[in-house]
């Protein structure tokens, strides 16, 4: 009877071992409508200054709080408006509290209150307490040809890819994790040194989706396994 027990206890601490590798992450724009069913967070008051909102109910986390920025620690302004010098953020990812980004009204977007810098001339970072696997927000109101990217980072600073080829005016952004993982901590919209979008930009309409984690699920089923096991030797 123990060594039937031992045998499943090292089935699952292999199996576990497993599960806490990591896999390559990358990411991708995706069509806006699939984010409909995220998680919503909303800009509900003017001039809030790099406000947090904290969204409840979701699975696996409870609660999810998503702060906003210009940039995150380890971060340089360029020499343009918008724009990032050193894009590169330290270890662990943190927003810096300076230059600050504010909720605002915008005749761009007359109907949303948005969120972006003094005269929508700073970059804007946004942080998860908790890592997602989809972000998607409006982004606006760019010029023709814009140079405005889009990054993602993990909670240690590591960059997971860079997006550009936006739209000119608004472009409605779904950023996902590919590999199929929680694995986005941040984002940073930035221009590069010495580039220009002459209007600035500003973002509204942000939600987040997370997935159960692989992990999470064969966990709780291996435990529900080993309980199960441990209730049929104990009847021999």
């Amino acid at each position: 009877m123990t060594t039937n027990y031992r045998s499943y206890s090292a089935a699952i601490a292999a199996v576990l071992a497993m599960l806490v590798s990591n896999s390559n992450a990358a990411i991708s724009i995706s069509s806006p409508s699939d984010c409909d069913d995220g998680f919503q967070v909303v800009f509900d008051a003017l001039n809030d200054v790099n406000p947090s909102y904290t969204v409840g109910g979701v699975p696996g986390y409870g609660t999810v709080t998503v702060s906003f920025g210009s940039r995150f620690e380890g971060q340089t302004l360029g020499s343009t408006d918008n724009s990032l010098s050193d894009t590169s953020p330290s270890n662990p990812l943190t927003l810096a509290p300076l230059p600050i980004v504010k909720t605002s009204f915008d005749l761009a977007n007359p109907t949303d209150i948005v969120l972006g810098g003094e005269n929508f001339r700073t970059p804007i970072a946004i942080l998860f307490d908790n890592p997602v696997s989809q972000v998607c927000f409006n982004l606006g109101h760019l010029d023709a040809n814009s140079p405005t990217l889009i990054e993602t980072f993990t909670a240690s600073g590591s960059s997971l890819g860079a997006l550009n080829n936006l739209l000119p005016g608004t472009n409605g952004v779904n950023v996902t994790d590919t590999s199929g993982n929680n694995v986005i901590s941040g984002v940073s919209i930035y221009l590069p040194d010495g580039a220009m979008d002459w209007e600035g930009f500003a973002i509204h309409d942000v939600s987040f989706n997370v997935i159960p984690e692989p992990g999470t699920i064969a966990i709780w089923s291996l435990l529900g396994l080993l309980a199960f096991s441990a209730a049929v030797v104990s009847r021999r």
